[in-house]
This record gives structure tokens, C-alpha cells and sequence, in this order.
């Protein structure tokens, strides 16, 4: 069996390695009602079945980032990367070791970027087959529930983490559904191109996380400098600050939650990292910071 899949998995793969221009190739496009332009978002889709799968696949496209959850399980095992040549990227994965034989949720964050296609926040689509030989088909639709997440793009290179929104069990089969919304189906003009990105032609992937080399302060603030030019993400560490205080570090905003070790991070955007600013609004405490790491990507090109 590992092999058919495998050998279905190339055959899909080949079809599909495309910058298709002018088509749309099954996508059904959703987007949040309650999100602005800058907000990202959180989407999700719980479904009761009652037979193993024998494969199944999981088809992503979207104008921003995207980062894929199957029943918890974090399935998007790369940077969540975006297309260079094309407004639209679409992302490919053989979910069958995620699948239940009873109740699923797929569930992904979304992340505007500046090229977006207005309104063409997600789609989703997953095909496959049981063991008894029926079919696994789902697909976006005004079913899908939707909510604001904590993160905001507050410019090209900059963005917000609220720690204080509530998304608890978002992508899990017990979470608040009081807070979520239907979302809307978006039936505007077809985009032009999309492009596929899968694990044979990423640009670039994580590949190592250092710490700081060493920090200075002055009277605004902390700056912590790693030594050498990182091209990535970073993390941070927190204890001590209460809830709603403001941080500044770098290009991130955070509003801090009060919990014990909360961490602050950039997600979804790379960034050259080599020697950033820690600061705060109305107080600040450089021992609020317990560590502050960056997590390298390497070209794959």
C-alpha cells in the first residue's frame, strides 16, 4: 500500500507542478466578514466520518500565508512560503497518516500579505478514498467557520501579535463557537496565475536556531545582537510583564497575555535579524526577557 500511495502521490504531483495562467483548477474561494484588509485570520472545518482512509490529500490556495492543521497535528512541515511570480500559491500534502476513522477538523491560519488578491483569502480542498473503496471529498464552502487571529500586518515589514485574543482549541474538537462566524463565499473576478510550492521546490526551509551573542541597553530599551546576519525568524521568551502591556522588538508589536513564560514571535514574514531593539510602552524590564532566539532558513534553490 505505501507504495501505490507513493506512486499516486508522484502522479498527482506531476499534474500539478504548474504556473497555470487564467484558471482556477476546483478552487473555492472563502474569506472572513469580520477581518480587515490586515488581519489575519482563523479558519476551520470539523467533519464526522466513520471509515479509515486508505490516502487521502489536502490542497492549499491562497493570496497570503498559510500555516495547515489536521486534527492538531501541524502537517505544514516547511516555511510558510508564498509565491515570487504569482498572486497565487498553492500548497500540496498527503494527509492520510493525520485522518481518523471518526470525527477530523482542518484547520488553517491565514496571513495577508501586500501582493494579496482582494478577497481571496483560502481555499481548501481534500480528495481521497476509504478503505471500503468510498470517497473523501471537502471542500471550502459558507460552512467553514472563521474568526480574527492575534496577528496584524501593520505594514509591509511589520506586524502585530495579541496575546490577549482568545483562540483557545481553534483547531481542535472542543473550542468556543460562540466566537466564530460563518465565512462568506467569494465569487469576485478569477485570479490569473497560481503557482505550486511543495517540498521539491521550496525556496528556502529552517535550519538552525541560535541565541543571542550578547545585548547593550539604553534609556529607551535592550538591543540584542546575534553576531552575524540571520535570515529568518525570531522568538521570545517572556515572564514578568502583565497583561496588556505593549512590547516593541524589531518589527513585532506584542501585547502580552500575563501568563507564566508567554512567548513572543514573528511567524510568517523572513526577516534579515542581526541586532534588534527590545522596548516598551508605559515599562519595560529587560529581566521580562528570558530568551530570545532566531531561527535560521537556508535556501533550498
Amino acid at each position: 500500500m505505501p507504495l501505490i500511495r507513493n506512486i499516486i502521490t508522484i502522479f498527482l504531483l506531476s499534474l500539478t507542478s504548474f504556473t497555470a495562467s487564467g484558471q482556477e483548477f476546483g478552487t473555492h474561494w472563502i474569506q472572513c466578514p469580520t477581518a480587515t484588509s490586515r488581519q489575519g485570520v482563523l479558519f476551520r472545518k470539523m467533519t464526522v466520518g466513520k471509515e479509515t482512509p486508505d490516502f487521502a490529500f489536502l490542497e492549499v490556495a491562497s493570496a497570503g500565508y498559510v500555516d495547515v492543521y489536521v486534527n492538531e497535528r501541524n502537517i505544514d512541515r516547511y516555511c510558510p512560503v508564498v509565491s515570487d511570480t504569482a498572486p497565487i500559491t498553492v500548497r500540496r500534502y498527503d494527509v492520510t497518516p493525520y485522518l481518523r476513522p471518526d470525527t477530523n477538523v482542518v484547520a488553517v491560519e491565514y496571513f495577508p500579505r501586500d501582493t494579496m488578491a482582494n478577497g481571496r483569502q483560502l481555499s481548501v480542498s481534500v480528495w481521497g478514498k476509504n478503505d471500503d473503496g468510498t470517497p473523501i471529498s471537502l471542500q471550502t464552502d459558507d460552512s467553514w467557520l472563521c474568526m480574527p487571529s492575534q496577528r496584524r500586518l501593520l505594514n509591509s515589514d511589520e506586524e502585530l501579535q495579541d496575546a490577549t485574543a482568545y483562540t483557545d482549541g481553534w483547531k481542535s474538537t472542543v473550542f468556543a463557537q460562540a466566537l466564530w462566524t460563518r465565512a462568506a463565499a467569494f465569487t469576485g473576478d478569477k485570479t490569473e496565475d497560481m503557482e505550486l510550492i511543495s517540498e521539491y521546490n521550496l525556496p528556502y526551509k529552517p535550519s538552525f536556531i541560535i541565541d543571542y551573542n550578547y545585548f547593550d541597553e539604553d534609556k529607551q530599551g535592550t538591543w540584542y545582537d546575534f553576531g552575524t546576519a540571520i535570515y529568518g525568524y525570531f522568538r521570545v521568551t517572556l515572564r514578568g510583564p502583565r497583561r496588556g502591556d505593549i512590547l516593541h522588538i524589531g518589527p513585532l508589536t506584542y501585547i502580552c497575555n500575563g501568563n507564566l513564560d508567554e512567548q513572543a514571535f514573528t511567524k510568517f514574514i523572513p526577516r534579515t535579524i542581526r541586532r534588534l531593539k527590545a522596548w516598551g510602552e508605559g515599562g519595560y524590564n529587560r529581566e521580562w526577557i528570558q530568551f530570545f532566539q532566531a531561527i535560521g532558513v537556508e535556501s533550498q534553490q
